[in-house]
């Protein structure tokens, strides 16, 4: 039965929504996390947004058949592109996973009901026409983070920081590059149109700029707002430093979920950096 599910849970790629773990980070730097019922929130948050992300998912996989066929990889791990499932049965996950997403919905303030729908608009827009266009590509694919920060503080209704929405985009872009650079190696432009307007040197320019703001941004977002999480910063400079390693010697990230989920000290690193953000937190209120 476990064999049976798992096509469908590639579908709906279970494992992408450790990115939607950003909604839990206003929980943590506003120090809710103790509190109830903002977990509760920001759980169900969670689900709902990671049931949308399964949509766009769904609907990109059916767009980009053709393309994805043509992958080396996708061809192959992709159920639809691999012919393991249907478009007919594809439309059914999805219509079910909508319905799942409207009812938990229901309750939320409106602010989070935009954040949801603008995600859902702007990655409609992505699949559709964006994704051709150089650059605009790349913001894009980082707009979904600040919306999961965005939509992580509305649900519990605490200020969004401005650092941390910086400090994240930068993040974001910095991932984005790094998995544009490797589609670049691999796959030329081959099943990826806009790869035509990049070059190795280019993203790897962006990709220092925006690895050299994220570390930046992080360290201010600190030392301004809360400055007894200083220790982290180490474990910032660590982590990136680790990713571009697995990049270049490596030849990871295409997909940072990927890399993150299978590297261990990349794991253990993430897991000591929240881990003492908690304690500090706690004993320093």
């Amino acid at each position: 039965m476990l064999s049976s599910f798992k096509p469908y849970i590639s579908l709906i790629r279970v494992k992408q929504w450790i990115k939607n773990l950003f909604i839990f980070a206003p929980l943590l730097f506003a120090e809710r996390f103790l509190d109830v019922a903002s977990i509760l929130l920001a759980l169900k948050a969670f689900i709902l947004f990671s049931f949308v992300s399964s949509i766009i998912y769904i609907f990109n996989d059916i767009l980009d058949l053709d393309s994805d066929r043509r992958h080396p990889v996708k061809c192959k791990v992709r159920p639809l592109a691999s012919g393991l499932i249907s478009v007919r049965q594809a439309l059914k996950v999805g219509l079910l996973l909508i319905v799942c997403a409207l009812y938990l919905i229901r309750g939320f303030p409106l602010t989070v009901i935009l954040g949801v729908v603008s995600y859902v608009v702007i990655n409609l827009l992505y699949s559709i026409k964006i994704k051709h266009f150089p650059i605009i590509d790349i913001f894009c694919i980082a707009s979904g983070f600040l919306i999961r920060i965005y939509i992580g503080a509305t649900a519990i209704n605490v200020p969004i920081s401005s650092w941390m929405l910086i400090t994240v985009l930068s993040l974001s872009i910095f991932l984005a590059s790094i998995k544009r650079l490797q589609e670049l190696k691999v796959i030329q432009h081959n099943a990826r149109g806009v790869l035509v307007n990049y070059s190795e040197k280019l993203l790897e320019q962006y990709i220092l700029t925006a690895q050299i703001c994220s570390i930046v941004f992080y360290s201010l977002f600190v030392i301004s707002e809360r400055k007894r999480l200083w220790v982290t910063i180490p474990l910032v400079i660590y982590g990136f430093y680790r990713y571009l390693y697995l990049v270049e010697l490596k030849g990871k990230g295409e997909s940072p979920t990927d890399v993150i989920l299978t590297d261990l000290p990349l794991i253990i690193v993430l897991i000591i950096w929240m881990i003492l953000c908690i304690i500090v937190l706690l004993k320093y209120p």
